[in-house]
């Protein structure tokens, strides 16, 4: 099955760079933050502060493809996180500076809890999401992404709405 995905992934990276005559670099940084206050019956009444920043790289190719990934660090009450990702995307306007776009990107968390304890996990995401040209290069990116850790005690899939994600299109 590895095998297979190898494969299917090669023959994408080769097949888009035989036409990536008009090709761009896409570089992204974002960040979320929120708070919760929540009495719950079974912990003690918590307040939960998260923060993340992230970076991205894609590289778009002609036809519409983009291949890139992710680097990402939470920090939340009583640990963080830190998380890479790798996929492809697909680009649905040769104007990449203000097109929708979509992505399927695969990769590993790692969570560290109280300085004491960490676990790593691999997950997938999809995203849908527009560009919209600020200015020359410079693009504003909101989106809706859908998360999902895999394995045996994974949670439900995470909705989440990028608000704030910049990027650099050169």
């Amino acid at each position: 099955m590895n095998l297979l995905k190898l494969s299917v992934f090669s023959v994408l990276i080769l097949s888009s760079s035989l036409y990536a005559k008009d090709s761009a670099h896409i570089v992204t940084g974002s960040s979320q933050s929120s708070s919760n206050v929540s009495k719950n019956t079974t912990y003690d009444d918590g307040y939960d502060v998260d923060f993340s920043l992230s970076v991205g790289y894609d590289y778009a190719f002609t036809g519409g493809l983009q291949l890139g990934g992710t680097f990402g660090s939470s920090v939340y009450s009583g640990g963080s996180s830190w998380l890479i990702s790798a996929g492809p995307g697909y680009n649905f306007s040769s104007d990449i500076e203000n097109s929708f776009f979509a992505a399927l990107k695969f990769g590993v968390v790692t969570y560290h809890i109280d300085s004491s304890m960490s676990d790593t996990t691999t997950y997938v995401s999809a995203e849908i999401a527009k560009r919209f040209k600020l200015m020359e290069n410079v693009s504003y990116v909101p989106g809706i992404v859908v998360s999902k850790e895999l394995g045996s005690n994974s949670n439900d899939p995470v909705f989440s709405i990028e608000y704030f994600r910049l990027s650099l299109v050169f």
